[in-house]
């Protein structure tokens, strides 16, 4: 997400002078653990092999320090607030609650302040569970290095590279290197207390095509025998991609003005890098596999594309007499790989394919069996462009399941030139 670039134009902008930070800085491995659990995870920490290469990540975050000596408990069934006075426990929320609630309350019923909307009232305790502050932690920004080899003779801790050599500036002995902090829990405690927000997968069609705006023809309406563009009509590009050959648009043609427009309608939230997979693409069986816009050329040309990003299927895997059962193995196996891949941070992932995406990338991931061929053919005309679907994964059994979108759909008509010829 662009956030952290946002954040920091907004400081610029507003004339917000920025010290230097003068303090010294230390690293803390473990987080609020029990006091009594203290001896056990310094024992593990010295246990730590210090000559292992090693993968550094340094992360940026902020707090509230204002809830700083509140409880924090994690919302684990919804409630609606049934008096003006009670406060509503929305998925995915933290709740701050002065830890004197507890004693005070003689039926559970608590006072506390949502992470989400900020606003204060009674809630029901056994709705919520206790959780470590770092769940309400905002992460701004985080980079990760190359794998460094770390040395360590009992006196000296430093990474061995030439290009980003760190020393300490004082002397580390043992009895330093690990710093003596209160914290409330275990880090084996924490790891069992965290309930994950569920992963969803949000799955999106895209805009508007040419071929389907302007008729099949309408590679002969803008391209003469040269191969010069010209814009005969508003809903054609103002300026059309360039590629090895104008005849690559004929299998592969690119979005309308419209589409582009319902696009930016649509995702006017969502920045980030675009990761080409041609695993998701639609049936090669029916469509034929085209000639493609390299992710190289699309970054040129000033898509953001990640282009570090190995594709599940690569496109010379695709099979130009694929059926549609194969169709749904490859869709379903592309989408697993994705979700497996991005597993260990969680957090949400968006598609943005076909009509068809939405129904191969969830039908066998939600327990359904998979259509004929007839079947898929008949539910394609019926998936309007920008439409978008969501999936949500029960952490618990591992199993996904349809739930609403939190955002609006979109309903747009069409306008042919041949309905206003009807008119005239």
């Amino acid at each position: 997400m662009a956030i952290p670039i946002e954040l920091m134009v907004y400081i610029l902008l507003a004339g917000i002078h920025l010290e230097p930070h003068k303090k010294q800085l230390h690293i803390t491995l473990a987080y609020q653990y029990q006091t009594d659990q203290h001896e056990k995870l310094l024992k593990l920490a010295k246990e730590i092999n210090l000559l292992a290469d090693v993968r550094w990540e340094l992360r940026l975050y902020s707090r509230d320090s204002r809830m700083g000596q509140n409880e924090v408990r994690q919302v684990i069934k919804r409630y609606t607030p049934q008096l003006g006075d009670e406060l509503e426990l929305i998925d995915g929320d933290f709740i701050f609650m002065d830890p004197q609630e507890v004693s005070k309350s003689k039926d559970s019923w608590y006072q506390g302040t949502s992470w989400l909307t900020g606003c204060v009232g009674m809630f029901p305790g056994p709705y919520t569970r206790r959780t470590a502050e770092t769940w309400t932690w905002a992460l701004h920004r985080w980079a990760t290095s190359a794998p460094h080899t770390t040395s360590y003779n009992g006196n000296l801790l430093q990474l061995d590279d030439e290009a980003d050599n760190l020393e300490c500036d004082s002397v580390l002995h043992d009895d330093k290197l690990y710093a003596l902090v209160r914290k409330r829990r275990n880090s084996e405690a924490m790891v069992a207390d965290r309930v994950l927000e569920p992963r969803k997968l949000y799955i999106l069609r895209h805009g508007e095509r040419l071929d389907f705006a302007l008729g099949r023809d309408w590679f002969d309406k803008c391209f003469d025998d040269s191969g010069k563009y010209t814009r005969t009509n508003l809903n054609l590009p103002k300026k059309m991609l360039t590629r090895k050959s104008q005849f690559e648009f004929i299998k592969d043609p690119p979005l309308s003005e419209i589409g582009r427009h319902q696009c930016k309608i649509t995702a006017f939230r969502m920045t980030c890098k675009l990761r080409i997979e041609p695993g998701l693409f639609e049936w090669t069986g029916h469509k034929g596999v085209p000639r493609w816009i390299t992710p190289e050329d699309l970054s040129k040309q000033g898509y953001p594309v990640d282009l570090t990003y190995k594709p599940q299927i690569p496109n010379n895997k695709l099979n130009d007499e694929e059926t549609v059962k194969e169709l749904y193995s490859r869709t379903t196996q592309a989408t697993k790989n994705i979700l497996s891949l991005h597993e260990p941070e969680g957090g949400n992932i968006l598609f943005v394919g076909h009509a068809g995406t939405l129904e191969l990338c969830t039908r066998v991931l939600t327990g359904s069996t998979v259509r004929t061929e007839v079947q898929y053919l008949e539910i394609l005309p019926k998936v309007p462009y920008c439409s978008m679907c969501m999936i949500e994964e029960d952490r618990k059994s591992k199993r996904w399941f349809f739930k609403d979108i939190p955002i609006h759909q979109f309903t747009h008509g069409r306008n042919t030139g041949q309905a206003i010829k009807d008119i005239l």
